[in-house]
């Protein structure tokens, strides 16, 4: 059986058929479950807007003379889901209710019930309702089914403009306030609704009804067709009280006449869009001006001659013409073609939790939601059944959380897995069953999900180590396992359903934990990772349990198909757990024959997973692990990400499932970052931001600077482009629109997330309002709104694609009010409205900021002009031939007509003649000869000062160990001191020199070898220019005759063209050749005399060394014959009798080496009687 076919959602509103917006009756199943239970009878229609399901509670025969009917508005954005049918579960006591008659089978009366899941939440909790509705045939269940849930994924219902959402509050307000019976709106009801219970803005609303000239009395009412959409706009522009679009307003009507005219709106939007108010870009903008005017005018007040009122305008400025987002960015927009590691992949962690991965719940139910919101890597962690045969279960494993029914989960992903994208589905197993139950496992995967999951390679992208992975295009509605894998050799690419009668065939895990993953280390040893200060101390608190499992609980969290560990040279390896911690079973043949494209390794090396380039293979990081890897190989990490899928998940002692934050991980490339999606924390909020753009399909294109392995993006190389060319976003948040909030919106933060290391210190602010009249809060001056004062500052921004920006409201005691993430890639400049989203990023409520924001490109000053030369290319390379014969002066001498009757053959040859095509510019002044870098080598000052203090303690522990063996040789009898002391100083400074020679004998290896690298590298540039020069070469010939063919009609001209034209390429670029090899020798030659200076330098740096250690030995030694003879002296001592006395030679050969071989002074030194400088002035 097949997985359901996908949603597909679009990007206009919902447009309601009358037949949802007269209605239908139906009966509501009570959610309170109080005693008796019996059903509601009510009418579902939907408003004709398309954003709420009204339901509206019909008299019971308990109060049939009620007159205001009971009514609740669903927010279709809302609805997570509708189900009948087979999928529908019954409440206990509906089996059981007379009411509704249920002597028929429960499976037929399953297809007239109507199931809702809805809330502010898709996670199972209080705040999320299971709400039913029974209707009177199951045709009629079955078209409400399919639309609710078509209408509540509309991708804009999900993304509404400012404008759209004060149309929402107001078709919740005519319907919830309505007087059915009577058909009339109480002004009361209005006031209750519009204050939230807040009396202090009581007495605003009642004088803003008054302003609008409509009831205010609290008795009196209203008919609905008097309160339409324009007034109730007109209502909201009173109560906002917006001064700040007063002020703008004025700003921009020039001729003071209280209209904009078509050229102010031109220059408004101009400025809007380019920054400036250039009159060519304008021109860009005259339809569009006009088209706004006609879209927004109000009858009463505008007209096209006349221009844009203030009401217009603000509707305008509220609308989803001028949202901070291009509203095409919501919908698939991005190229899908390209392989699978080139995006970023929405992913959940421990996808069955509810919550507390300690104590949280397990559910199906997660499954179903997660999958809903888009989400395209889902986690199963499967283990033996307790008492259940074969059956295998989804368990979170040694913790109290009780299990789930594998092939229950299993029937969910069939039945969600492509129902709001279409794009592929990665299933995350984490395998702790036995050989038995993997066979029931793969059964299961087989028989339910069918033609839906992926067995064998596509025939385009085998899985050969030399093919990219496929695209998700490539991959629509399949379904890709990733579980341990037997090797090549034990298991075909193609798979075989299991045959359960055949189990005992079935080979065992072994019980070796050592053995039974596919490990690429032989001894890997335990990861540093494992134990954190804080695992500690969760530790003791697990040990107070009885059960010895739970004391192994901290170990063997972490633990997963793929985990790493970092060794101390900095390598990744594999991890294996201690032997007594069961790690995952080893894989069968059933499990690993549906195991395509994702092939979970454990990862050893980057540089082996380089040289194999299998891109079927992944890996999987703890947070920490993957923190380490990034700090130490982030190059290395990137290159492995354009190349290969990588996951990574929370560390082990997020037992609260509190989420990190994502973007430590994205701008790496880490395709697979898995979060909790049971907690709606800010970093799971910043998910959900980026995942819903795109058409929500759950993936997201990376940037092309982190995909394209010729230029390997590093934030910190100074020359790469994307860290030449930088954007700055300066933001003013003017003001914030708050209806119908019952707390005051007193901060708004925001946040920049990007690129690791490409944000100022001040990467996030506070702004605190500074006036709240109940409806609106201002935050800005709103008289001088061309201030330069910005609420925040952002510099720098290194590749804008990768960076986000979050906006957040909060009240006084930090309650969120409101919450937008939008990439900043995204963000439109000028003046603009953010709609806020609640905390599954959906927009429920009309609260809105209006703010202003700034864009600009910046240039490192010392790189201007190497921009300059960049900038010069484009230009040059648009310029089409026709022209380039236009713009041709007179007295050129290549100037000819354009007109047929004056072209022969000869003519059209000179014409394509340039002196310097295109090509050449761009060739030359964007080569990589330009580089200095490609010149420059490391020097003698390259050489670190911990490298000298290296070799200094290896001269000095060489030099220790040398007296140490002459103060314990006793064996001179008959040696004179002073030639001991000559032996000491010969034999330190020979061990010096040697240590010395071998110290810059290595530096000047790494010199050459950099050098021999830098050659190698000049003649890879050198080939790889030529190569483009030759295909540019081709491409400007294939232009030329494709223009010249065009313009000349007669056929005989270009056939003469032609000809002449191929005979005339082999000369064309003939500059260009020239000019890169001159500067590949002048290249070449700047690097031979680098690499001969900082030979030089380090020969005289060798030198310097050398002559001052023979000058410290040299001092040693006079220092040492210098006290020698003070001592001597002091005792009398007579040379002849000392020299025949072998205990007083050894005596004072031991004392004075071991004074010699120390950097502490000796007992002499110590002594009254011993001064140095004149005793040694003495001796001299």
């Amino acid at each position: 059986m097949s997985a359901t076919t996908s949603h597909v959602p679009t990007l206009k509103l919902n447009e309601i058929p009358v037949e949802f917006q007269n209605g239908v009756a139906a009966f509501k199943w009570p959610e309170d479950n109080k005693k008796p239970l019996k059903p509601i009878e009510v009418k579902l229609s939907i408003d004709a807007k398309g954003f709420y399901l009204i339901c509206v509670y019909l008299p019971t025969e308990v109060s049939p003379n009620k007159t205001i009917q009971k009514v609740e508005c669903f927010d279709l954005a809302l609805i997570h889901d509708t189900r009948t049918g087979s999928q529908v579960t019954l409440p206990p006591e509906a089996k059981n209710c007379p009411e509704l008659k249920l002597h028929l089978l429960d499976g037929w009366f399953t297809t007239k019930w109507l199931t809702i899941s809805y809330g502010n939440t898709f996670v199972p909790s209080h705040n999320f309702r299971t709400v039913h509705f029974v209707f009177k045939s199951s045709e009629v269940a079955r078209k409400w089914t399919k639309q609710l849930f078509e209408y509540g994924h509309n991708q804009l219902l999900r993304n509404l403009s400012s404008l759209n959402c004060l149309e929402k509050i107001h078709s919740k307000l005519i319907h919830e306030t309505l007087d059915r019976e009577n058909n009339i709106i109480p002004i009361k009801s209005v006031i209750q609704f519009l204050s939230d219970n807040r009396d202090s803005v009581k007495e605003n609303i009642c004088q803003a009804l008054e302003a609008c000239k409509l009831p205010h009395n609290a008795e009196s009412s209203i008919h609905p067709s008097q309160f339409t959409f324009d007034v109730f706009f007109r209502l909201y522009m009173i109560l906002m009280n917006r001064k700040e679009v007063d002020t703008l307003f004025q700003l921009l009507d020039e001729r003071k006449q209280d209209h904009l005219s078509c050229e102010d709106l031109k220059r408004f939007i101009s400025k809007q869009h380019y920054g400036s108010d250039d009159r060519d870009k304008m021109e860009v903008e005259k339809n569009a001006a006009k088209a706004l005017i006609q879209n927004y005018a109000q009858s009463s007040e505008d007209s096209l001659q006349e221009g844009m009122g203030k009401e217009s305008f603000l509707r305008y400025l509220l609308s989803l013409d001028n949202c901070i987002v291009d509203p095409v960015n919501y919908g698939l927009f991005m190229n899908m073609d390209k392989p699978l590691s080139h995006y970023f992949i929405s992913s959940s962690h421990n996808t069955y939790l509810t919550g507390s991965q300690w104590t949280g719940r397990a559910s199906d139910e997660m499954y179903r939601q997660v999958l809903l919101t888009g989400c395209r890597c889902i986690e199963l962690d499967v283990v033996d059944s307790d008492g259940r045969g074969d059956m295998p279960e989804i368990k979170h494993i040694y913790t109290p959380v009780k299990s789930v029914p594998f092939v229950d989960v299993v029937a969910v992903i069939r039945d969600y897995a492509f129902k709001v994208t279409s794009y592929p589905l990665v299933l995350s197993i984490e395998n702790h069953c036995g050989p038995r139950a993997q066979a029931t496992m793969a059964k299961i995967f087989v028989d339910l999900l069918g033609d839906s999951l992926l067995t064998e390679p596509l025939s385009t992208h085998p899985c050969d180590g030399n093919s990219p992975l496929p695209s998700p295009n490539a991959l629509r509605n399949k379904i890709l396992i990733k579980n341990k894998k037997l090797p090549s050799q034990q298991a075909k690419p193609k798979v075989n359903t299991p045959d359960l009668n055949k189990r005992s065939t079935i080979t065992s895990s072994s019980s070796d934990p050592n053995k039974n993953q596919n490990t690429i280390s032989s001894t890997p040893a335990l990861s540093p990772f494992l134990r954190t200060s804080s695992a500690e101390s969760l530790l003791d608190i697990a040990t107070v349990h009885s059960n010895p499992r739970f004391r192994r609980i901290l170990d063997d969290y972490n633990l997963s198909d793929d985990d790493v560990r970092m060794n101390r040279n900095g390598l990744v390896e594999n991890l294996t757990p201690k032997p007594e911690n069961p790690p995952e079973t080893k894989a069968t043949k059933e499990m690993s024959d549906l195991v395509i494209y994702t092939v979970p390794v454990t990862f050893k090396t980057f540089v082996r997973a380089r040289e194999v380039d299998r891109s079927f293979e992944m890996s999987s990081w703890s947070e920490d692990q993957a923190s380490s890897v990034m700090r130490d190989h982030a190059r290395d990490f990137l290159e492995y990400n354009q190349r290969q899928l990588s996951r990574i998940y929370p560390r082990g002692t997020r037992w609260n499932s509190y989420n990190f934050n994502p973007y430590l991980f994205w701008p790496i490339g880490c395709q697979m970052v898995a979060l909790n999606y049971q907690i709606l924390d800010p970093p799971m909020q910043i998910n959900l931001g980026l995942f819903s753009f795109n058409g929500a399909c759950g993936y997201i294109k990376k940037p092309a600077a982190l995909c394209e392995p010729q230029s390997l993006f590093d934030p910190r190389v100074a020359k790469e482009i994307e860290n030449i060319v930088t954007c700055d976003i300066n933001i003013k948040v003017i003001s914030g629109q708050f209806l119908c909030q019952n707390c005051e919106p007193a901060n708004v933060d925001i946040q920049l997330h990007g690129m690791y290391g490409n944000l100022t210190k001040q990467y996030d602010c506070r702004v605190r309002a500074k006036q709240w009249n109940g409806f609106q809060a201002v935050y800005s001056d709103l008289e001088n709104l061309k201030s330069s004062k910005f609420s925040a500052r952002f510099s720098q921004i290194i590749l804008e694609e990768i960076a986000g920006i979050r906006f957040s409201v909060t009240s006084v005691d930090n309650v969120l009010v409101g919450q937008y993430f939008l990439p900043v890639c995204h963000l439109r400049s000028g003046y603009r409205h953010i709609a806020l989203r609640n905390e599954m990023n959906i927009p429920v409520r009309a609260a809105s900021l209006f703010v202003y924001v700034q864009r600009k490109i910046h240039v490192k000053g010392k790189e201007k002009n190497f921009m300059k030369r960049l900038n010069d290319l484009q230009p040059i390379k648009n310029d089409s031939l026709n022209n380039a014969l236009v713009n041709r002066k007179p007295e050129d001498p290549n100037f000819e007509n354009r007109t047929s009757s004056n072209l022969d053959g000869n003519q059209l040859v000179s014409t394509s003649e340039e002196t310097t095509e295109w090509y050449h510019h761009h060739i030359i002044c964007g080569s990589s000869f330009n580089e200095k870098k490609n010149s420059e080598i490391r020097s003698f000052n390259d050489i670190k000062q911990y490298e000298y203090n290296q070799l200094e303690n290896d001269v000095r522990n060489k030099c220790s160990v040398i007296s140490n063996k002459y103060q314990q040789d006793g064996d001179l009898p008959q040696e004179r001191l002073m030639k001991l002391y000559k032996d000491i100083r010969c034999a330190k400074e020979k061990a010096a020199c040697e240590l010395i020679d071998k110290f810059f004998d290595r530096k000047r290896k790494d010199i050459t070898n950099e050098y021999l690298d830098k050659l190698r590298e000049l003649s890879r540039i050198r080939k790889k220019e030529m190569s483009q020069l030759d295909k540019d070469i081709e491409d400007q010939r294939k232009s030329d005759l494709s223009k010249r063919e065009t313009v000349e009609k007669n056929q005989t001209k270009p056939l003469v063209f032609r000809e002449q034209n191929k005979n005339k390429s082999k000369d064309r670029g003939a500059i260009t050749r020239e000019k890169l090899n001159s500067m590949y020798e002048e290249a070449k030659q700047t690097l031979d005399k680098n690499y001969q200076r900082n030979l030089d330098q380090l020969k005289e740096k060798r030198a310097r060394e050398e002559k001052r250690y023979t000058e410290q030995f040299n001092q040693e030694l006079d220092n040492s014959t210098h006290r020698l003879n003070c001592q001597l002296n002091q005792n009398g001592y007579d040379p002849v009798s000392c020299e025949n006395n072998p205990l007083s030679t050894t005596r004072h050969a031991r004392t004075f080496a071991a004074s010699a071989s120390t950097d502490e002074p000796s007992a002499l030194e110590n002594s009254a009687v011993f001064d140095r400088q004149p005793r040694r002035q003495t001796m001299d």
